[in-house]
């Protein structure tokens, strides 16, 4: 799967004296598994799409960051730990 969409910079527009290089100790970091996450078009597994349809929900909820773990082509024979082609 590709994702064409652009991705904006959101600390652009931002000046740098208002830049935090240390954000992240306290933001709450949530791990997104995509597959079982939400599904956008009824074949009963997660996908990206699923997942950016439900962002304002995570931001509402106070998710600062998403953790999203690698996924690789697999013929998931082993729930997708089974990994076909790790440069795919």
């Amino acid at each position: 799967m590709t994702v064409n969409e652009p991705v904006p910079d959101i600390f652009e527009d931002a000046p740098a004296r208002d830049r935090d290089p240390e954000w992240f100790k306290r933001a709450v970091f949530y791990e997104v598994l995509v597959r079982s996450f939400q599904d956008s078009n009824g074949d009963g597994i997660g996908d990206l799409k699923g997942l950016t349809a439900k962002l304002d929900y995570l931001q509402w909820l106070g998710v600062d960051c998403l953790w999203l773990p690698p996924f690789f082509k697999s013929p998931l024979k082993d729930g997708g730990y089974d990994v076909s082609d790790y440069t795919a």
